[in-house]
């Protein structure tokens, strides 16, 4: 999740639309590339909805980890471990 400021969006051209999923983290990539400065606030709370059947469950997590691996490929250096 992210919150930021209307400018930056617009600087960076906001979302990518070509992302389904995780694209706040592909924004956050880019704003790095462009040396923003990104802070975690460990007290912020955001809801989300968890699926409570196993195969849905499953279908999102596989979602999630394609997009995950299309936005690691087009920012190489910023998975950990690399």
């Amino acid at each position: 999740n992210l919150l930021c400021k209307k400018n930056l969006l617009a600087e960076l051209n906001g979302f990518d639309e070509k992302v389904f999923c995780v694209e706040d983290g592909e924004f956050i990539f880019r704003a790095l590339e462009a040396k923003k400065i990104i802070v975690f606030e460990s007290k912020s709370r955001v809801s989300h909805y968890h699926a409570t059947k196993l195969r849905a469950y499953l279908k999102k997590q596989a979602m999630h980890g394609y997009w995950a691996s299309k936005i690691y490929r087009n920012h190489p250096g910023r998975v950990a471990g690399h």
